[in-house]
C-alpha cells in the first residue's frame, strides 16, 4: 500500500499556471508533454477533468477538494510573494457577521457557582491537556479555555452588527481589498475605524482620506460630475490601500 502511494506522488504533477492549477501523468506522453489529467481555475475553483480514466484522478479529487474548501483564502503562487484569491471570480457571500455565543458555564478557574460569559467568536474544536475546550474570540490572539461542566450545551447566538475591522477582512479576502458603499458606511460607523484611510480612484486621478469623510467627498465629486458633464470628475472605486494608515 505504501509502495502504491509512493507511486502515486511520483507519477502526479502538480503546476501552478497563470490561470490555476494543472495536474498530469508523468508517466503518460501525450503531444510531447506529460498527459493532462485535470484542471482548477483561480477564479471559479471549478474542476475541469480531461482524463477521467486515469487511475491518479482519485488523488487529483481530493486535492482539488481542499483547494476548493480553501476559497476566500490568499494562496502564494511565487517565490517573490505573489498571490491569488482562491475562487475570485464567484460571487462574494454576505458580509461576515461573527455570532457573539453566550455560555452559562462553571470555572474551576473562577470558582464554583454559575458565571455567564457573552463573547464573540467561535470554538476552535481543539481542547487543553486537561480537556477544557478552546474558544476564539474575534479578532484577538487569545485563547479562552473553558470547563466541560457547560450548563447551557446549546450556546445562545446572537447576531452581531460586523465591526469595521470584520468588514475590511471581508473586503481583503473576498475582493481584493474593494469597497461597496455598505462596506465604506460600516467602517466609518465603527469608532475603532472611521479614521481608516481609504482609496478613493477617479476618473482623473485618487486620494486617500478618512473613512468617516469618504462619502463627504464622493458626494462632492459625483454632484459636480452631474451638474457639469465633461467639466468635473467621476469616482471609479473606494479600496484598502496597500499600507494601511489611519489619521
Amino acid at each position: 500500500m505504501e509502495n502504491q502511494k509512493t507511486n502515486v506522488r511520483e507519477r502526479l504533477f502538480c503546476g501552478i499556471f497563470p490561470e490555476g492549477f494543472s495536474w498530469a501523468d508523468r508517466e503518460v506522453e501525450e503531444h510531447g508533454d506529460y498527459k493532462k489529467i485535470a484542471f482548477l481555475g483561480f477564479r471559479d475553483l471549478k474542476l475541469t477533468v480531461y482524463d477521467p480514466a486515469s487511475p491518479l484522478l482519485e488523488t487529483v479529487q481530493a486535492e482539488a477538494a481542499k483547494l476548493q474548501a480553501r476559497r476566500g483564502e490568499r494562496y502564494r503562487t511565487s517565490a517573490s510573494g505573489q498571490y491569488v484569491i482562491l475562487g475570485y471570480g464567484l460571487p462574494a457571500p454576505d458580509p461576515v457577521r461573527q455570532p457573539t455565543i453566550r455560555i452559562l458555564y462553571r470555572s474551576r478557574d473562577i470558582g464554583y457557582g454559575i458565571h455567564e460569559a457573552a463573547i464573540q467568536g467561535r470554538w476552535t474544536g481543539e481542547r487543553d491537556t486537561w480537556g477544557k475546550r478552546a474558544f476564539q474570540p474575534l479578532e484577538s490572539p487569545a485563547i479562552y479555555l473553558f470547563d466541560d461542566e457547560v450548563v447551557d450545551e446549546t450556546p445562545i447566538v446572537i447576531e452581531a452588527p460586523p465591526t469595521g475591522a470584520s468588514v475590511m477582512a471581508h473586503a481583503r479576502t473576498e475582493r481584493g481589498g474593494f469597497l461597496t458603499e455598505e462596506d465604506v458606511a460600516a467602517i466609518a460607523e465603527d469608532p475603532a475605524t472611521r479614521l481608516q484611510l481609504l482609496l478613493v480612484r477617479c476618473g482623473g486621478g485618487r486620494f486617500l482620506a478618512p473613512a468617516q469623510d469618504v462619502k463627504h467627498f464622493i458626494d462632492i465629486i459625483e454632484r459636480d460630475y452631474n451638474t457639469a458633464p465633461g467639466v468635473g470628475d467621476y469616482v471609479r472605486d473606494v479600496s484598502i490601500p496597500a499600507k494601511e494608515r489611519a489619521l
